[in-house]
C-alpha cells in the first residue's frame, strides 16, 4: 500500500499495489480510499495489511518443494547406479562381440541364439538378431559397448545437476518453513498445473 495525492482536489488516497509504488497525481485506482487529510491517509497505509501468500499457498509450496527435492535426489541415485554399472555392462557387450568373432564359423546364419565357449573354460548362451549376419551381430555388440561408454561419460555432469537441484529445493523448503521465503519464492514453488491430454478431447 502507498499514499498518493490524486484528483483535481488533491484528495489524499491509499492505493493498492502488489509491489513498491510511487505517488502519482492522477487517479490510478477507481477504488482508492479517500481520506480527509494526508496524515490520515499515511496512517491508514501503515495500518492496512499487505496481502501475501496464504496458508494454503504456503502449504502447497512446502509440499511441492519437498517432493521436488526427493525426486531430484532419487534421480541422482539412479544415475549414480547407472554410472557404477556402466563399465561392467560395456565390458560384457564387448566380450560377447569378441567371442562371436573368434567363433564366427560356429554361428549359423539366421540363428536367433548360439552357445559360445568363453575364454575361461565355460560357455555363454547369446541371443542374436536373426536378420543379421554373425559378423554384423558382433558389430552390434561393439556398438552397444560404445554407447554405454559414451553415456557413462555424461553421467557425472547429470548427477551433479540433479544434486544441485535437490539442494536448491531443500534450501527453498527450509526458507518457507522458517517463514523467510519471499512471495516470489512461494509462488515459484507452487505445483505445476496438471497437463490435460488433448487426445482425450
Amino acid at each position: 500500500r502507498y499514499v498518493a495525492l490524486v484528483d483535481g482536489l488533491r484528495s489524499p488516497c491509499v492505493l493498492s499495489a502488489p509491489n513498491e509504488g510511487q505517488p502519482y497525481g492522477v487517479r490510478l485506482d477507481p477504488d482508492a480510499r479517500s481520506f480527509p487529510s494526508l496524515l490520515d491517509a499515511f496512517a491508514a497505509a501503515v495500518e492496512t495489511p499487505v496481502d501475501g501468500p496464504g496458508d494454503e499457498q504456503r502449504d502447497a509450496a512446502l509440499a511441492n518443494a519437498a517432493l521436488q527435492a526427493e525426486r531430484a535426489s532419487t534421480k541422482a541415485r539412479r544415475l549414480q547406479s547407472q554410472l557404477e554399472k556402466a563399465p561392467a555392462e560395456a565390458a560384457v557387450q564387448r566380450r560377447i562381440g569378441d567371442l562371436l568373432l573368434a567363433q564366427i564359423h560356429r554361428v549359423p546364419r539366421g540363428a536367433a541364439r548360439v552357445t559360445l565357449d568363453d575364454f575361461e573354460g565355460g560357455t555363454l548362451d547369446v541371443a542374436l538378431d536373426a536378420t543379421l549376419s554373425p559378423a554384423d551381430n558382433a558389430t552390434q555388440f561393439y556398438a552397444q559397448a560404445r554407447k554405454r561408454e559414451r553415456a557413462a561419460a555424461q553421467l557425472p555432469r547429470l548427477i551433479e545437476r540433479a544434486l544441485g537441484e535437490a539442494t536448491r529445493w531443500r534450501a527453498l523448503h527450509e526458507r518457507i518453513e522458517a517463514g523467510e521465503a519471499s512471495a516470489q519464492d512461494i509462488s515459484a514453488a507452487q505445483p505445476a498445473p496438471p497437463q490435460h491430454d488433448r487426445r482425450a478431447r
